[in-house]
């Protein structure tokens, strides 16, 4: 549930934050459907089937915005997740990959900042 930093660079630089460069591409509506859709299927039930040939765990890189209330999109995801794992009977390890405040000096993984530090 994390995009990859690299997906937003061009031209070498991180010039806007991920969401604001789909934002610019796309514009407001279909951003937020662009986002929508990326979401519902940036992991499938298929995909978790294909994991069983020697695979016994999923890695899950959470982004923590998508899980700020009780009732968030990430919640559900992750239940449906959880689930499909649960059938190919595979272990789920949750990576809060994208915790408030960023990983490192140099990039903020919450994507609210749009700077890129040279």
């Amino acid at each position: 549930m994390v995009l990859r930093i690299y997906v937003a660079v061009r031209g070498g630089r991180n010039r806007l934050g991920r969401s604001a460069l789909v934002m610019e591409l796309l514009g407001p509506e279909r951003s937020a459907a662009f986002w929508q859709k990326w979401r519902e299927n940036y992991v499938t039930r298929e995909d978790t089937a294909r994991c069983t040939g020697g695979v016994q765990c999923d890695r899950v890189p959470l982004h923590y915005n998508l899980f700020e209330s009780d009732g968030a999109e990430g919640f559900k995801l992750l239940d449906r997740l959880i689930g499909w794992c649960k059938a190919e009977k595979l272990y789920v390890m949750l990576d809060l990959h994208a915790a408030p405040g960023g990983q490192t000096a140099r990039t903020s993984m919450t994507a609210r900042i749009s700077l890129a530090i040279r």
